[in-house]
């Protein structure tokens, strides 16, 4: 299932949904936007925690990732679609299962999935995190990896 509402609306969606999504995959893309979610914008104002931790608590018995919180939904289609193998989506999971799904669901878009780890360590796809929103959404693998590894790209 990929979570496709606002950061803002999660907790009343997992009061609803919680208990259907057992053992589901979901796949978070949101992300709390300092103008819509009341003043969240960083981990930093999340208490230490990335968006995606916050949002595996909300959902205890399923198996959450963050992926394609970074990208503009704009350049989903005219990047991923029509260039497929040429841009990077970040994404990070705890789980196993979690991990293979949102792969192979990054890469069914038309997008290369670089793991960027953990939803511990999901920061960089968060709002002032070093892949959120660079380059109007989008990223080259390997420019992706080099700000990950906290190195410059250079061809």
């Amino acid at each position: 299932m990929i979570l496709a509402i606002p950061n803002s609306a999660i907790p009343g969606f997992a009061d609803l949904y919680r208990d259907q999504l057992i053992d589901a995959v979901i796949i978070d893309p949101s992300n709390p936007i300092l103008s819509r979610d009341g003043g969240v914008t960083t981990a930093d104002d999340l208490g230490g925690k990335t968006s995606g931790t916050l949002t595996a608590e909300q959902f205890p018995k399923s198996a959450v990732s963050c992926a394609f919180s970074h990208q503009l939904a704009e350049t989903l289609w005219a990047r991923g679609r029509c260039e497929p193998g040429q841009w990077a989506i970040g994404y990070a999971a705890d789980d196993p299962h979690a991990a293979v799904t949102t792969f192979e669901t990054v890469t069914q878009t038309g997008f290369v999935p670089i793991r960027v780890g953990t939803l511990a360590q999901s920061a960089p796809v968060d709002p002032g995190g070093a892949l959120h929103l660079d380059a109007m959404g989008v990223i080259t693998p390997h420019a992706m990896q080099a700000r990950l590894d906290g190195r410059q790209f250079t061809r």
